[in-house]
């Protein structure tokens, strides 16, 4: 199962937090970026916490960039 169904099948109404450890991602691309996206706009309808943890700098980079960085959660 690819990362887009996987958050797709565990965004689930009763879903209060989502906690998403990156340390082992070293590379986002506009793909993943959708996938972020709509993972935090299933936590919002939620009334949910999405949070991203180990975030590797170059990742973080592409977050900044997008201006990701202000609509989402960093631990």
């Amino acid at each position: 199962m690819d990362f887009d169904n996987y958050i797709k099948e565990i965004i689930t109404p009763n879903l209060k937090e989502l906690v998403i450890d990156m340390k082992n991602c070293n590379y986002m691309a506009s793909s993943g970026l959708r996938v972020v996206v709509n993972a935090q706009k299933g936590m919002d309808a939620n009334q949910g916490t999405l949070v991203f943890r180990n975030v590797p700098g170059d990742v973080m980079e592409v977050f900044d960039m997008t201006g990701l960085v202000d609509l989402l959660t960093f631990e």
